[in-house]
């Protein structure tokens, strides 16, 4: 399967791929990217969401959101 750029640069420990921008709706909001994420010890990777630099939370993802590439082992 071929890979998308948010995930084509896939290993155990890193950030892989471009940031997600994330685009407002009617209502404002100051959230501004996302980037998923797999750090060690985790099972499953995340995408993380920001508030300017800081994380302001995240939720666990088993496929690549853009491509559907599978990202995690069962």
């Amino acid at each position: 399967m071929k890979m998308c750029d948010f995930c084509k640069n896939y290993s155990d420990n890193r950030i892989f791929g471009t940031d997600i921008p994330i685009k407002k709706c009617a209502n404002e909001t100051d959230l501004t990217d996302a980037q998923i994420m797999k750090n060690t010890g985790d099972k499953v990777p995340g995408i993380i969401i920001y508030k300017g630099c800081k994380a302001a939370g995240y939720f666990d993802i088993v496929f690549c959101p853009m491509c559907g590439r599978k990202l995690a082992e069962e």
